[in-house]
């Protein structure tokens, strides 16, 4: 009997030594993979969270491009002594949301979500994007996470091709292999180091569009009913944040909206309301951060510099003073704050100057 047991002792710690092996094997090929994602700013978003110090960030802000051509996580720093990162990409899927909560709690204990809702207005609307192109900006965004099963899982929710591309995204080095031969040493090399970013995410614009945009008018007397696709997408991240016991807050960032959009903005934050999630639509705020929609945005979607500025200042004071966020950062810690600002105030003078040249160019091409 003693012999038998030993035997399957013995069967099972082979079983065991087996399964290990190839765990381990899938993630050495999923790592190289991550390693071989494209050299385009999307790709590197993971990739610039990653690398902040463990724990030291208090707002996380999730979305498309409506967040990251509004918010300045160094100018927030300078102006409310609390610091963000943003976990980002363009036309991100709402429903995205939730993995994005789940993988980035295990790096960093933040204190608020921030979760904008513009592209689930969008496609709720006029969405112009073919599923193609989603799951072009998913695949660039996923290529830097962490393999996982949270990764996977995300994979198989969002991802919108076949089996095979979808392995492709699960096991990248076969979608992403030649970009290990086109990368030179010195880029690898520092990829490899993966040091935090200098300017801690900021992608601000210059440049101004000399369209008509107009103040969106809230007023209407037509009311909207949610759909319960949206319904279910908001309920989701907030049972997703309540599970990791953290914060969110809902917004829309400014822009120019149709009347359809409007409709969906208003009944957003009705069901929000009804719920009792937090929700803030800063295009009903327009007037007291000072926007001007002739030369604060550089397309009716997104701000410029000078509107991302506006922004930031308003949106980081509500944080600071709804969710009472302060760093807690240790001396060098701060450095790397410190350093980022430093970064991002020359970066700031020289975006505006060359906004100021555009808005003198619109300014004389009105007065012929």
């Amino acid at each position: 009997m003693k012999t038998g047991k030993k035997k399957v002792l013995a069967i099972i710690k082979k079983v065991i030594s087996i399964l290990l092996f190839f765990v381990i094997l899938l993630y050495s090929i999923s790592k190289v993979g991550q390693f071989a994602r494209p050299d385009e700013s999307d790709a590197e978003a993971w990739a610039e969270y990653y690398a902040e110090e463990k724990d030291t960030v208090n707002a996380l802000m999730i979305g498309s491009s409506a967040i990251f051509r509004y918010w300045n996580p160094p100018q927030a720093y300078e102006e409310q002594d609390f610091t963000s990162a943003m976990l980002a990409s363009s036309i991100q899927d709402l429903n995205m949301a939730p993995y994005i909560m789940e993988e980035a709690v295990k790096s960093q204990n933040v204190d608020v979500f921030v979760i904008e809702v513009r592209t689930m207005i969008a496609r709720n609307t006029n969405d112009d994007h073919s599923q193609e192109e989603r799951d072009y900006w998913f695949e660039l965004l996923i290529s830097g996470m962490n393999p996982s099963i949270t990764r996977l899982q995300a994979i198989q929710s969002i991802h919108g091709g076949s089996f095979v591309k979808k392995a492709e995204m699960m096991f990248q080095i076969l979608k992403y292999h030649n970009n290990l031969m086109e990368f030179d040493r010195e880029f690898m090399i520092n990829r490899l180091n993966n040091p935090s970013s200098d300017d801690k995410f900021a992608r601000p614009k210059s440049t101004i569009t000399n369209l008509k945009n107009k103040k969106p008018d809230y007023t209407t007397n037509q009311s909207l009913e949610l759909s319960q696709a949206s319904k279910d997408t908001l309920d989701a991240i907030e049972k997703k944040a309540n599970e990791l016991g953290k914060k969110v807050l809902f917004i829309a960032t400014p822009y120019v909206p149709d009347e359809s959009q409007i409709r969906e903005h208003l009944a957003v934050d009705a069901y929000c309301k009804k719920q009792g999630y937090d929700c803030l639509d800063l295009n009903q705020y327009v007037d007291e951060m000072d926007i001007d929609f002739k030369t604060d945005f550089y397309n009716p979607k997104h701000t410029n510099i000078a509107g991302s500025k506006k922004v930031t200042s308003f949106l980081g004071a509500y944080l600071k003073e709804k969710y009472q966020l302060q760093e807690t950062l240790t001396e060098d810690q701060k450095v790397s704050w410190e350093d980022a600002c430093k970064v991002w105030d020359e970066e700031d003078r020289k975006f505006m100057e060359k906004w100021k040249k555009n808005v003198k160019k619109i300014t004389k091409k009105k007065e012929k």
